[in-house]
């Protein structure tokens, strides 16, 4: 009767792959990694969105009015469903628009595009879709350029997932 020895070199490859698996499955509950350019690039822990305040990066699924048009010109990966935004306002703010420029109190947000870098249109919202009602944050991001509440308006405060905290940045 012949008896198997058992294949070490099957271990070394499966119980790691093992291991990865289960570490990834669990990381992402905590964190996750941001590779756009709107906001630094890095690790950042997922934390509950308790106490919302300006200058807090979070963390929301991709509104529905924005997606198809996100999908279709590729501004995201196809099996991307969430944005990571700076909260740039809440309600009492004031949010306006002088030459092109998109402020709130006295910040420059930057400058609002009419088309993206491919030319195509991007969506025009007046002031008025910026008054932010009592549970609504407006998103914005560091980067120039970058696909924000500029173009896609104001969310509501209970959208927001996580609050990101940058772990470290890359």
């Amino acid at each position: 009767m012949k008896i198997n020895k058992p294949n070490f070199k099957c271990l070394i490859i499966v119980i790691p792959f093992f291991i990865i698996l289960f570490l990834g499955h669990n990381l992402k509950k905590y964190y996750t990694i941001n590779i756009s350019e709107s906001l630094p690039r890095g690790l950042y822990r997922l934390e509950e969105p308790k106490n919302i305040q300006k200058g807090d990066i979070v963390q929301f699924y991709i509104p529905p009015k924005i997606e198809k048009l996100l999908k279709e010109r590729k501004y995201t990966a196809p099996i991307v469903t969430y944005m990571l935004k700076r909260v740039a306002a809440l309600p009492g703010d004031k949010v306006f628009i002088k030459d092109n420029f998109f402020f709130v109190n006295d910040k420059n947000w930057g400058f609002i595009f009419d088309e993206d870098p491919r030319g195509n249109p991007l969506p025009r919202l007046s002031i008025e879709d910026f008054k932010l009602q009592d549970d609504e944050f407006l998103p914005l991001a560091d980067a120039y350029g970058s696909y924000d509440g500029r173009y896609f308006g104001s969310l509501k405060i209970s959208d927001i997932k996580f609050k990101c905290r940058l772990v470290f940045s890359f």
